[in-house]
C-alpha cells in the first residue's frame, strides 16, 4: 500500500470517527455553492422589460342594461360594454433599456382587437425617463410606448378604457435589443370577501412561521443523508445501496437549487407601484 493510499484511508477513518465534522464541512461546501450561485445570478445584467396588466377591471358600461344614461364618446352613442383597466411597464433588469435598444415598437394590445377609448398615463417612476404613449392607433386596440431610458425599476402605470368586457386580454408586443419575449407578472387574484380575506391573512401567517420553522429541514436533510452515504460508501457497506441514497440526495440537493433559482427570477413590482 502507498503512502498515498494510507493517507486517504487515515482521513476516511477520521471522517468516520468523527462525522460531525463531517457534517460541518459538507454544510459548508453546500452553503458556498448557494451563495456562489446567488452572487452569480445577482451578477448577471440584462434587460427584462416587464409588464402586469391588474386583473380587476371596472366595467363603466354594461350593454344590455336597461338605463336612461347613455354612453358618448367623441360624438357617437358606444353601445358595448366599456372597460376599465390598469396595465404597469417597467424594467424589471439590472441593464438599462435606451431608446437605441428598441427594434420594434413596444405596444400594448388588446386580445381581440377592440377600440381603445383612452389612455393615459397615471403613474411614472421618473420624469427623466420620457415615457409617453401615442394615440395613433387606439381604433385598431394598440397603445405605442416610447422612452429615452430605462433603469432597473422604471416604468410607468397606464389607464386604459376600452370597448369590450372584462375578457378582454391586455399584453405587451415588440421587440428589445437582448430580450426574446416581454415578461408577463402573474400576481393577481380574483376579489375576495372581507371574510375570505381574514381567513387568507391568518393562512399567509401561518404559512410564513411554518416556512420559517420547518424551512430548513429539507436542506439539513439532504446534508446529512449526503454525509452518511458518504461514510457507508467509502468503507464498503452495502456500496450499490449507498450509492443509491447519495445518488437520490444529490438530486434533491440539485432540485432546491432549481427551485432557488426559479424563485430569484420571479418578476417584482417596481417599489413607487
Amino acid at each position: 500500500m502507498t503512502e498515498q493510499s494510507e493517507t486517504q484511508n487515515k482521513i476516511l477513518r477520521w471522517y468516520s470517527n468523527n462525522p460531525l465534522m463531517g457534517l460541518a464541512s459538507t454544510v459548508l461546501t453546500l452553503s458556498g455553492v448557494l451563495l456562489a450561485i446567488y452572487f452569480y445570478l445577482a451578477s448577471i445584467k440584462e434587460r427584462e422589460l416587464a409588464y402586469y396588466s391588474d386583473p380587476i377591471k371596472t366595467v363603466v358600461v354594461k350593454s344590455g342594461q336597461a338605463s336612461e344614461v347613455e354612453f358618448y364618446y367623441r360624438g357617437r352613442i358606444v353601445s358595448s360594454d366599456v372597460t376599465g383597466v390598469q396595465v404597469l411597464v417597467w424594467n424589471n433588469g439590472e441593464e438599462s433599456i435606451h431608446k437605441e435598444n428598441i427594434l420594434s415598437e413596444v405596444k400594448i394590445v388588446t386580445k381581440p382587437s377592440v377600440p381603445i377609448l383612452e389612455a393615459k398615463i397615471t403613474k411614472l417612476s421618473r420624469m427623466v425617463t420620457q415615457l409617453e404613449i401615442n394615440s395613433k392607433l387606439f381604433s385598431e386596440g394598440i397603445v405605442p410606448i416610447s422612452w429615452l431610458i430605462l433603469e432597473k425599476n422604471d416604468g410607468a402605470l397606464i389607464q386604459l378604457i376600452y370597448e369590450g368586457s372584462p375578457d378582454v386580454e391586455i399584453i405587451l408586443e415588440g421587440t428589445i435589443e437582448g430580450q426574446a419575449k416581454f415578461t408577463r407578472a402573474e400576481l393577481g387574484e380574483k376579489i375576495k370577501s372581507p371574510t375570505e380575506q381574514l381567513a387568507s391573512a391568518v393562512k399567509s401567517k401561518k404559512s410564513r412561521l411554518y416556512e420559517v420553522i420547518v424551512g430548513p429541514f429539507p436542506l439539513i436533510y439532504v446534508i446529512i443523508l449526503i454525509v452518511i452515504g458518504l461514510i457507508e460508501f467509502k468503507t464498503g457497506r452495502n456500496r450499490v445501496l449507498r450509492y443509491v441514497v447519495l445518488i437520490g440526495t444529490l438530486s434533491l440537493f440539485f432540485v432546491m437549487i432549481h427551485s432557488i433559482i426559479t424563485k430569484f427570477k420571479e418578476p417584482l413590482l417596481p417599489p413607487w407601484y
